[in-house]
């Protein structure tokens, strides 16, 4: 399309000759006799000439000589010689006898000469006689010589002299004389003497005879000297004398010195005698100094006698200096005797002092008398003093006399003053004698002055008399006056007596007068006579003035005379006069004559007229007489006009005499002549004589003619009798002219004379003389000769025509 028909589309007007229509009928679905038809028309949606059909037709489905068909025909979606034509039909799903189509066919999108077909034809699944195609050709896409076919076949994407083939053949498989073949070649995809091939046969898959072979040749991707090859050969998979390899080889890709090289051979996978080996090495990846080797051997994996061996080593990756060694063996493993081993080396990874060591050695686990030992050393990783040493070792895990030893010691990271001990032992897991110490020290980490110290012991899991222990102390992050400590201390837990206590202090965290604390004990959980406290204090977080403070009691959890509250004050927290106060209390939860109260209060939050209110109490929930009740109150939350109501009560929920309200204003958000109003009244849910009534109104939100209603009533849901209404219907969002009107009434669902109606209604809405309509009606659903009908048409909404 040129400029000018571009500029003459944009300028078209409106078009009243335009029309869409939906339209569906279904009757008696379930019913050999059935019929369900869909169908749509489209005309000129922004041409004239255009005619769009979309069509369905269902028969009698689940019957043998039932028919299904799907049409579908466009023409002239800004191209008068334009057809589109879509198509299936399927009869009898399921019969030896069935045939299912599918077609498309696609003309002139944009180019006269041009033509598109797909097609798809299905015979009697199932049936050894039956035939499956799939068929596609495309002309003169963007060339009118071009051709391009599946089962397939692209000729000149982008170049000429390039052909693109794919084919596909598959002759029963599962069949021992089945052959499967998958074919590709590729030449010239931006250059001429490029060529790529991958070619795949596969014969008789699980015939100890079989074959399958996957072979890939690229010559000249941008390089015309690189080649790469790739190849894979598998015979008989799961016969002992079977033979699988996989072979790689690549010169040349940006660097005609280089050469990468990848094999790997399997043979006899789960025989005693199998060997199979991986290697890759890699030459001037940049360097030609460099080279990279990598090997793998395993031999008959599960055999007493086998042996596994990794082995990696780098050498010039950038530094001539530098080696890389990657070492592993593995010998019988779940043998008692066995050994494996793994072994990592690093030297002048950018520091010619440098040295890095990773060991491991593993020996019968699950003996008694194994030993597993880690160790690890970093030297001069940039600091020639340093020195980093981690150290583990294990005996006997599940041996009552075993020990198990965990170390790390870091210094000078940056600081020569520096120390970092980490320390843990551990003897004898599940045995009453455990002992179980962690220990961490850090010293000048940036501060001469600064110690902190981690401290952990257990005793005696699971004993009565047992003790556990934590505790840290920091001293001088950063401010030599400061002091933090933590402390927590476990006796006897699911014993009567015990006792728990946890303990945090801290002091002059960049503030000299400023303390905070926590504690928190426990003493008995479960038992009716325990009590549970937690208490916070907070003074001067950067305001002398300022206090917050949290409390929380809890005694007796489950007992009818129990309580347990919780209240939190803050006063000053950057505003001399606010105060803001949280509350609640709970007594005998589950109690008829308990009570239950939330409170809150914000003043002056940066307003001082402000005042935001929130409040709930509830009583006996589950008693008939309970009340629940919720509100909230904000008032000059920035404009000292306005005014925000939440309301919500609930009366004896579950009783057929009960009532629950739920109700919102909200005056002048932004607009002093706005009101929204939200509405909501249950009575009595499941009782046939109940009502259920929603309502909101809106007016002026940003348009003093507006208004905006929406409704909705439900009376005795399940009732026969019963009926249901939606409504909504606004005005002037944006245009004074427009209406738009939704509407739903339901009558006793589930009754053969019920009637189900849905309605809608724009007008207006950016054009006077548009009308849009949706309707549906739905009669009896589930009698064989009930009617339901869909139907919606729209005129000129904004629709362009010559």
């Amino acid at each position: 399309m040129d400029l000018a028909s571009i500029a003459n589309q944009q300028n078209k007007k409106r078009d009243p000759e335009s029309i869409a229509v939906k339209f569906a009928i279904y009757k008696s679905i379930g019913d050999p006799e059935s019929i369900v038809v869909r169908f749509a028309i489209y005309k000129s949606i922004g041409d004239p000439e255009l005619r769009a059909v979309r069509f369905a037709i269902y028969k009698s489905i689940g019957v043998s000589e039932s028919i299904a068909v799907r049409f579908a025909i466009y023409k002239s979606t800004g191209d008068p010689e334009f057809i589109a034509v879509r198509f299936a039909i399927y009869k009898s799903t399921g019969d030896p006898e069935s045939i299912a189509v599918r077609f498309a066919l696609y003309k002139s999108i944009r180019e006269p000469a041009s033509i598109a077909v797909r097609f798809a034809i299905y015979k009697s699944i199932g049936d050894p006689e039956s035939i499956a195609v799939r068929f596609a050709l495309y002309k003169s896409i963007g060339d009118p010589e071009s051709i391009a076919v599946r089962f397939a076949i692209y000729k000149s994407i982008g170049d000429p002299e390039s052909i693109a083939v794919r084919f596909a053949i598959y002759e029963s498989i599962g069949d021992p004389e089945s052959i499967a073949v998958r074919f590709a070649i590729y030449k010239s995809i931006g250059d001429p003497e490029s060529i790529a091939v991958r070619f795949a046969i596969y014969k008789s898959i699980g015939d100890p005879a079989s074959i399958a072979v996957g072979f890939a040749i690229y010559k000249s991707i941008g390089d015309p000297e690189s080649i790469a090859v790739k190849f894979a050969i598998y015979k008989s998979i799961g016969d002992p004398e079977s033979i699988a390899v996989r072979f790689a080889i690549y010169k040349s890709i940006g660097d005609p010195k280089s050469t990468a090289v990848m094999f790997a051979i399997y043979k006899s996978i789960g025989d005693p005698e199998s060997i199979a080996v991986r290697f890759a090495i890699y030459k001037s990846i940049g360097d030609p100094e460099s080279i990279a080797v990598r090997f793998a051997i395993y031999k008959s994996i599960g055999d007493p006698e086998s042996i596994a061996v990794m082995f990696a080593i780098y050498k010039s990756i950038g530094d001539p200096e530098s080696i890389v060694v990657r070492f592993a063996i593995y010998k019988s493993i779940g043998d008692p005797e066995s050994i494996a081993v793994r072994f990592a080396i690093y030297k002048s990874t950018g520091d010619p002092e440098s040295i890095a060591v990773t060991f491991a050695i593993y020996k019968s686990i699950g003996d008694p008398e194994s030993i597993v030992v880690r160790f690890a050393i970093y030297k001069s990783i940039g600091d020639p003093e340093l020195r980093a040493v981690r150290f583990a070792i294990y005996k006997s895990i599940g041996d009552p006399e075993s020990i198990a030893v965990r170390f790390a010691i870091y210094k000078s990271i940056g600081d020569p003053e520096s120390i970092v001990v980490r320390f843990a032992i551990y003897k004898s897991i599940g045995d009453p004698e455990l002992r179980a110490v962690r220990f961490a020290i850090y010293k000048s980490i940036g501060v001469s002055e600064s110690i902190a110290v981690r401290f952990a012991i257990y005793k005696s899991t699971g004993d009565p008399e047992f003790i556990a222990v934590r505790f840290a102390i920091y001293k001088s992050t950063g401010d030599p006056e400061s002091i933090a400590v933590r402390f927590a201390l476990y006796k006897s837990i699911r014993e009567p007596a015990s006792i728990a206590v946890r303990f945090a202090i801290y002091k002059s965290i960049g503030d000299p007068e400023s303390i905070a604390v926590r504690f928190a004990l426990y003493k008995s959980i479960g038992d009716p006579e325990s009590i549970a406290v937690r208490f916070a204090i907070y003074k001067s977080i950067g305001d002398p003035e300022s206090i917050a403070v949290r409390f929380a009691i809890y005694e007796s959890i489950g007992d009818p005379e129990s309580i347990a509250v919780r209240f939190a004050i803050y006063k000053s927290i950057g505003d001399p006069e606010s105060i803001a106060v949280r509350f609640a209390i709970y007594k005998s939860i589950g109690d008829p004559a308990s009570i239950a109260v939330g409170f809150a209060i914000y003043k002056s939050i940066g307003d001082p007229e402000s005042i935001a209110v929130k409040f709930a109490i509830y009583k006996s929930i589950g008693d008939p007489e309970s009340i629940a009740v919720r509100f909230a109150i904000y008032k000059s939350i920035g404009d000292p006009k306005s005014t925000a109501v939440m309301f919500a009560i609930y009366k004896s929920i579950g009783d057929p005499e009960s009532i629950a309200v739920r109700f919102a204003i909200y005056k002048s958000i932004g607009d002093p002549e706005s009101i929204a109003v939200r509405f909501a009244i249950y009575k009595s849910i499941g009782d046939p004589e109940s009502i259920a009534v929603m309502f909101a109104i809106y007016k002026s939100i940003g348009d003093p003619e507006s208004i905006v209603v929406r409704f909705a009533i439900y009376k005795s849901i399940g009732d026969p009798e019963s009926i249901a209404v939606m409504f909504a219907i606004y005005k002037s969002i944006g245009d004074p002219e427009s209406i738009a009107v939704r509407f739903a009434i339901y009558k006793s669902i589930g009754d053969p004379e019920s009637i189900a109606v849905t309605f809608a209604i724009h007008k207006s809405i950016g054009d006077p003389e548009s009308i849009a309509v949706r309707f549906a009606i739905y009669k009896s659903i589930g009698d064989p000769e009930s009617i339901a009908v869909m139907f919606a048409i729209y005129k000129s909404i904004g629709i362009q025509s010559q």
